[in-house]
């Protein structure tokens, strides 16, 4: 965790916080899966009592 952080500017800009490393980052390294994208479907709880994993659902709707 970082010891020191840069205080908000009044330009509504929000500032990083010092101490974070990003020198050995990679730019765009998960850039790909983002623009592929992924399908969430949320359960309502009655449903997910019957369907525990993602697999169960996924044979349902298989046709």
């Amino acid at each position: 965790m970082p010891s020191k952080i840069v205080k908000w500017k009044h330009d509504g800009q929000p500032r990083i916080f010092l101490g974070y490393d990003f020198s050995k980052g990679v730019r765009g390294k998960y850039a790909k899966q983002y623009a592929e994208g992924s399908n969430v479907a949320v359960l309502s709880p009655d449903v997910a009592k019957i369907f525990r994993t993602s697999e169960s659902v996924n044979k349902a709707l298989e046709p």
